[in-house]
C-alpha cells in the first residue's frame, strides 16, 4: 500500500475529512489503514509490523488544497426471494395471477475469504477509523 495522507477529522457517523498529498477525484475510493506491531509479529521477523486495511472511504469533493470530504459506504447485492402473492387469495383473481411473486432485496455481500480460526494470533486489531489514521491506495 502506498501512503498518501491521513484522516484529519471524523465529522459524524458517515463523513470525515482527509488530507492527501495526491489529488483525489470525486467518487474515488481510498483505503484507511493502521500499522500493527506486536511481539508475536517480531518473532516472525516482521519487525516493522503489518499494515492492516481498516476499510475504504469514498471521496465526495475537495474542500481546499489537499483537503477532501469523504464518506463511508456499503456495497449491496441483490437477493431474489419468492413470497405469496397477496392478491391470489381472492377467488376471482386466483386464476389470473400466480400464487407467488418475486421480491428483490439488497443485502450485504459475502465475505471475500474465510480464515482459519485455529491459527489466529489473537491480536487486538482496531477496526474504527480515527483521526491520525493513514490513508492510501493500492499500488
Amino acid at each position: 500500500m502506498k501512503k498518501i495522507g491521513e484522516v484529519k477529522l471524523i465529522l459524524d457517523s458517515h463523513l470525515a475529512i482527509v488530507m492527501s498529498k495526491e489529488e483525489l477525484l470525486e467518487n474515488e475510493r481510498i483505503i484507511v489503514f493502521a500499522r500493527i506491531t506486536h511481539e508475536k509479529l517480531h518473532a516472525l521477523g516482521l519487525d516493522d509490523g503489518i499494515v492492516y486495511p481498516k476499510g475504504q472511504l469514498r471521496v465526495i469533493c475537495a474542500q481546499g488544497k489537499d483537503i477532501f470530504l469523504v464518506e463511508r459506504f456499503r456495497e449491496m447485492q441483490e437477493k431474489i426471494r419468492r413470497e405469496p402473492n397477496p392478491f391470489a387469495k381472492h377467488f376471482l383473481l386466483k386464476y389470473s395471477l400466480n400464487d407467488t411473486r418475486e421480491v428483490v432485496q439488497e443485502i450485504p455481500g459475502p465475505w471475500s475469504a474465510e480464515l482459519d480460526d485455529q491459527q489466529m494470533l489473537d491480536l487486538e486489531i482496531p477496526r474504527a477509523v480515527v483521526a491520525g489514521d493513514a490513508i492510501g491506495k493500492l499500488s
